[in-house]
């Protein structure tokens, strides 16, 4: 049988925390559940997906941009389990190279986003023509990523606030020419 989404949440969950808090140097019993850490990983990226597909598309523009990079912070307790699991990932596939696979996947993914939202903006015309997309997209990702591991450590709405509020400051800079 295979587990539902919440069972596989809770098992890679549940696994994460007791192999780095019971045998943090045991690296052979790092997930021994390989295919429900796939699904997990699999549903973090999904829900972020229908999240961003989700979203309104009219008025477009710097909106449009902003809330898809609010669909990849972690504003709420979802988001905030879902980056847990990328970071507890990212760490993880550090020391044991069968992890890294996924966790490129995961990252190339939120550079994608990142993408998606250059495009946005240039398709709305508020990224300046001398601008190169694809520079501005690795800026915007590791943006994007430290903001996202503030609001984690932070926790508190004014992280999320604060969080949006660069974001979005961020994007208007992009309309006018690089300094």
């Amino acid at each position: 049988r295979s587990p539902s989404a919440g069972e596989t949440e809770a098992l890679f969950v549940v696994t994460v925390r007791w192999e780095y808090t019971v045998i943090p140097h045991h690296h052979s019993r790092r997930f021994a559940c390989v295919s429900e850490r796939d699904e997990y990983l699999d549903l973090i990226q999904e829900r972020a997906t229908q999240r961003i597909m989700a979203l309104p598309r009219d008025g477009g523009g710097r909106p449009l941009a902003l809330d898809v990079l609010a669909q990849l912070l972690p504003l709420d307790a979802d988001r905030r389990t879902e980056l847990a699991a990328q970071v507890q990932l990212g760490v993880l596939a550090l020391t044991d190279d069968r992890l890294r696979p996924t966790s490129v996947r995961l990252n190339r993914a939120v550079l994608d986003a990142c993408r998606i939202v250059i495009g946005i903006l240039a398709e709305s015309e508020q990224l300046a023509p001398d601008r190169n997309p694809d520079s501005e997209a690795h800026r915007l990702h590791a943006l994007l990523d430290g903001l996202a591991m503030h609001g984690l450590w932070d926790g508190g709405t004014d992280a999320g606030r604060r969080a949006l509020d660069i974001l979005d400051q961020h994007l208007g800079e992009l309309g006018a020419p690089p300094a």
